[in-house]
C-alpha cells in the first residue's frame, strides 16, 4: 500500500525578527590568486618529489563542499539540480551560492562557538547573554563582516547585552580577566600565553612580566556588572535613613548619646575605654565594662528587630533579570602576585599595558581607552601574528590540517610545511581585508582542494604537503545535520528556538527601560510597597529551604520533590508581583495574566526592521486513503496515520540543525556521544571513534526516524517501485551517488533473504559506514 502526498502543502509558520543588517557586498572575484596557490601547491610537491592526488568527481566534489562550507549532505533536490547543470563554472557558482547561504552560517556559528566556547547560559552569565552572542556571531557571518573588524567589536565590546551581543565575550570569563586575556592570546594571536602567568615562559619567548602587561589591557572590563544608579541611590538613602533611626532608637534605651550597639565582642573593651563614653555610661549608673557590655547587648536585641536584610534581597531580586547584562570598561592596571620573583618589578606593583610584539601603543591611543587601544592593535595588519593565524586557521578548516600545527600555538620555533604558501595566504587576506567568505572562496576553487582525499596516515609532527586534502571524520555536528537533511525539509530555514530567544532578550531590555523611568522617590516607594508584601514570602521561602536542605541530607526523594515545588511556587508568586509594580507589566511572561498565568510575548514584538519567516512541513491527516480497502484495513489505515502523524510532530520538536540546539547537548544525546565539546575548554570536540558511539547506533531509533513514513528519506522510499530503485534512492540521498555494480549486487540478496527488514537493515547499515561518516 503507497502513499506518496504523506506530506500536503500545510505549513507551521515561525515569525521571528532580526536585527536590520546590511546586505552582503558578495563573493570577490579571487581567481588570480586561486591559480597562484595552485602553482605555490604544485611547486611545494615538485620540491618535495611527490605527486599530487588525482581530481575528484562532481559527485565528490558535491558532497564534499556541502559538507565543508554548508556542515551537511546535500537534499536530493540540490543534487539533482548541480548534475544537471552542465555549464563549465558550475563548481564555482556552487561555491558561491554555498557561502552566501543559511548553511554556512550555521556550520561555521559551531565551528567559531567551539573556539569561542559559548555554551549554555554562557556557563553561569545568564540564558539572554548567550543569545545575543550567539546571534551576534552569526549576523557577523551571515553579513560577511570583515574578521578584523569582528575580532575588534569582541575585544573592545561594552554597554549592554540586548544593544550589544559581543560583551558576551566577557561574560563568558565574567569574573577571570587574567583568563581571558589568555584565551584572546590564543584565539586571535596564536599563542600559549598562560604559562607565564606564573614565571617566565619555559619554551618561548614570553616572560611573567609580558603576561601582566598585556592583561592591564582588559584588566578593568567588568562584565556581569549592572549600572543601577537608582537603586544605588535608594540603597544609600535607605541605609542612611536606617542609620538614623537605629541610632534614635539606641539613644531612647540607653540614654547615651552616640550609642550604636556592636556585634563584635571583643570590640566591647576598646569603645568602653574611651574617657568620654565612659563618662556618660557612669551617668547612666553604668559603673563597670560587664555592665556596658549587658547593655550593648539589650541595645542589639531591640534593634534586630528593625532587620533590613528584607529590603536589601529585595532591591537585589527587582534587578535580578539585570544583573548579567552588562558590561563596563574601565583603564584598570594589572598587579604582580605577592611572590613575583624577578628582579624587574616588585610583589603586588601595579603594571601599565604594554603589548608582548610589535608595534607600541602610542600615548594618545592608550588615553582614549585601555581596551580599544588594544583591540586596535591586535587587529592592525602590521600585527606579527593576527594575519597569520586567521590565514591559518581557515586553511585548517578547509584541508584539515593546517600549514602551521597546532593552530594556536606559534613559537619563535614554528615553521610552516610551505613558508611560501603561509606568506601568500597571509597577503591575501589582507588584500581581501579580512573577508572570510572571498578567502574560503579562493581556497574552495583551487585545483589543491578539488583533490582526492590523502589515505596515508599523517604522522604527528610531520608536516604535510596537500596532495590532497587530509581525510576528516564528520564532526558530530556535522553528522547530526547531514541526518536532519534526511529527515525535515527546509533544515538550513528551521529556527524553531529564534523566537524565544530573541524575546528573552527583548525581556530584559523593556525590564531595564521601566526601571530606569521611575526616580528615587518613585522606586523608594515600590520597595516599601512590596517589602510589607513580600516579607511573609521571604520567610516562607527561608523555612522551606531549611526542610529542603533536611530532606536532601535524609535523600528522601519525596520530600525534596515536595520542597522544590514549593520553593519554585514562592518565587513565582513574588517575581510575579514584583513584575507587576516594579515593571509595570513589562516583563512580557506576566503580562495581561491573570491568577499568576504566564503568557509568552507576541510574534510581534520587534528587535529590527528586518523580518523572517521560518518554515517547516506539517503533516497533513487528512490525507485520502487508498481506494479498495475494507471496513477493518480503512479502519488500521487510520490508526496508522494518526500515529504516525503524532511520531512526526515529536520528531520535529527535536530535529533541527546542531546550531538552533542548546549546547552542550545533554549527556547521553548523540551529539555528546559523537564529541560534542562541552565548549567549556577552546576546541574541545572529539572526532575519535567510540564504543559508546556504535552501541549508540545500534540502539537508537535513528533508523526508525529516518525511515518514518513523513521523512524525507521516508517519502522517497515510498515512492519506489522496487528494490533496485530503493537502493538506487538510499545512495543518492544517504551518499550523493548511485552504487556500484557490486554494492547494488550484494544488496539486492539482502531483499532476497529477508524482504520486510532489507530495508531497514539497509538503512541501518549504511548509517554504519565511512562513506557515511567521513567527509572525504
Amino acid at each position: 500500500m503507497k502513499t506518496n502526498r504523506l506530506i500536503a502543502p500545510s505549513v507551521i509558520l515561525l515569525t521571528a525578527f532580526l536585527v536590520s543588517f546590511s546586505a552582503s557586498a558578495g563573493i570577490k572575484n579571487t581567481s588570480a590568486r586561486t591559480k597562484q596557490i595552485d602553482q605555490l601547491v604544485d611547486a611545494l610537491h615538485t620540491k618535495q618529489e611527490l605527486k599530487a592526488n588525482s581530481p575528484i568527481s562532481d559527485e565528490q566534489f558535491l558532497r564534499r563542499i556541502y559538507l565543508v562550507a554548508g556542515g551537511r549532505i546535500p537534499t536530493a533536490a540540490e543534487t539533482e539540480s548541480f548534475m544537471q547543470d552542465k555549464s563549465k563554472d558550475k563548481r564555482d557558482k556552487l561555491i558561491d551560492q554555498l557561502l552566501e547561504s543559511e548553511a554556512y552560517v550555521s556550520h561555521f556559528y559551531n565551528y567559531w562557538a567551539d573556539v569561542l566556547r559559548i555554551n549554555r547560559r554562557l556557563g553561569r552569565s545568564g540564558a539572554s547573554n548567550e543569545y545575543a552572542y550567539k546571534h551576534w556571531v552569526k549576523d557577523s557571518l551571515r553579513n560577511n563582516k570583515p574578521y578584523d573588524q569582528m575580532v575588534n567589536e569582541l575585544v573592545s565590546s561594552d554597554g549592554d547585552v540586548w544593544d550589544n551581543g559581543a560583551t558576551g565575550y566577557y561574560q563568558r570569563d565574567r569574573g577571570m580577566p587574567l583568563d581571558n586575556m589568555a584565551n584572546t592570546v590564543r584565539i586571535f594571536l596564536g599563542t600559549r600565553l598562560e604559562c607565564a602567568q606564573c614565571h617566565d615562559h619555559p619554551f618561548d619567548d614570553w616572560s611573567q612580566m609580558d603576561f601582566f602587561k598585556m592583561a592591564s589591557f582588559t584588566f578593568g572590563t567588568k562584565a556581569g556588572y549592572n549600572k543601577g544608579g537608582t537603586q544605588n541611590e535608594v540603597r544609600t538613602q535607605m541605609s542612611r535613613d536606617r542609620k538614623k533611626f537605629l541610632m534614635d532608637k539606641a539613644f531612647e534605651i540607653s540614654g547615651i548619646k552616640g550609642f550604636y550597639p556592636t556585634r563584635k565582642d571583643a570590640d566591647i573593651t576598646k569603645i568602653y575605654a574611651n574617657d568620654d563614653r565612659k563618662s556618660m555610661a557612669r551617668r547612666r549608673g553604668i559603673k563597670t565594662e560587664e555592665e556596658y557590655r549587658a547593655l550593648n547587648n539589650k541595645v542589639l536585641k531591640e534593634l534586630s528587630k528593625y532587620d533590613n536584610r528584607i529590603t536589601s534581597r529585595l532591591i537585589s531580586d527587582i534587578y535580578d533579570p539585570l544583573k548579567y547584562s552588562h558590561v563596563v570598561t574601565n583603564d584598570k592596571k594589572s598587579q604582580l602576585p605577592h611572590d613575583y620573583q624577578y628582579d624587574d618589578a616588585k610583589p603586588k606593583q601595579s603594571i601599565e599595558p604594554g603589548t608582548m610584539f610589535g608595534n607600541e601603543i602610542p600615548q594618545h591611543k592608550l588615553d582614549e581607552g585601555y581596551s580599544t587601544a588594544y583591540a586596535d592593535w591586535m587587529t592592525s595588519k602590521e600585527n606579527p601574528t593576527f594575519t597569520k593565524v586567521i590565514a591559518n586557521r581557515l586553511w585548517k578548516q578547509a584541508f584539515g590540517v593546517g600549514l602551521v600545527e597546532p593552530v594556536d600555538q606559534l613559537t619563535s620555533h614554528s615553521e610552516p610545511s610551505s613558508p611560501e604558501l603561509m606568506d601568500y595566504l597571509e597577503q591575501c587576506m589582507k588584500d581581501l581585508d579580512y573577508d572570510m567568505k572571498s578567502y574560503l572562496s579562493m581556497i574552495y576553487k583551487s585545483d589543491a582542494w578539488q583533490r582526492e582525499a590523502h589515505t596515508e596516515e599523517i604522522a604527528a609532527g610531520k608536516p604535510f604537503y596537500f596532495q590532497g586534502p587530509a581525510p576528516q571524520r564528520m564532526s558530530a555536528e556535522q553528522i547530526w545535520d547531514s541526518l536532519a537533511v534526511l529527515t525535515i525539509p527546509n533544515v538550513d530555514a528551521y529556527q524553531p528556538t529564534y523566537q524565544k530567544e530573541v524575546q528573552s532578550i527583548e525581556r530584559e531590555r523593556n525590564i531595564a527601560n521601566a526601571l530606569a523611568k521611575h526616580s528615587p522617590e518613585k522606586f523608594r516607594g515600590i520597595v516599601e510597597q512590596l517589602g510589607a508584601e513580600v516579607r511573609d514570602n521571604y520567610q516562607r521561602q527561608e523555612a522551606i529551604r531549611i526542610n529542603f536542605q533536611k530532606a536532601r541530607e535524609a535523600e528522601d526523594i519525596e520530600k525534596i520533590k515536595r520542597y522544590s515545588g514549593e520553593l519554585k511556587q514562592l518565587r513565582s508568586s513574588m517575581q510575579k508581583r514584583i513584575s507587576q509594580v516594579a515593571y509595570e507589566g513589562a516583563d512580557a511572561r506576566y503580562k495581561n495574566s491573570k491568577k499568576g498565568s504566564m503568557n509568552m510575548m507576541s510574534d510581534t514584538a520587534e528587535m529590527g526592521d528586518m523580518q523572517r519567516t521560518i518554515r517547516i512541513a506539517a503533516p497533513d491527516t487528512k490525507i485520502t486513503p487508498p481506494k479498495g480497502l475494507s471496513k477493518t484495513q480503512l479502519r488500521q489505515w487510520r490508526k496508522d496515520q494518526s500515529r504516525n502523524a503524532s511520531g512526526w510532530k515529536n520528531i520535529v520538536k527535536s530535529t533541527m540543525r546542531a546550531s538552533e540546539l542548546p549546547t552542550p547537548a545533554p549527556r547521553g544525546h548523540f551529539l555528546r556521544e559523537f564529541g560534542q565539546s562541552d565548549r567549556e575548554l577552546i576546541q574541545n570536540a572529539n572526532d575519535a571513534a567510540s564504543v559508546p558511539q556504535a552501541l549508540s547506533l545500534m540502539n537508537s531509533n535513528l533508523a526508525s526516524t529516518l525511515r518514518h513514513p513523513y521523512s524525507i528519506l521516508g517519502q522517497a522510499l515510498s515512492s519506489c517501485e522496487t528494490p533496485e530503485q530503493e537502493i538506487n534512492t538510499m545512495y543518492k540521498l544517504m551518499f550523493t551517488r548511485q552504487p556500484t555494480k557490486g554494492e547494488k549486487s550484494r544488496l539486492m540478496s539482502v531483499y532476497e533473504s529477508n524482504p520486510r527488514e532489507a530495508r531497514n537493515n539497509i538503512i541501518w547499515a549504511l548509517l554504519n559506514t565511512q562513506q557515511f561518516i567521513f567527509v572525504n
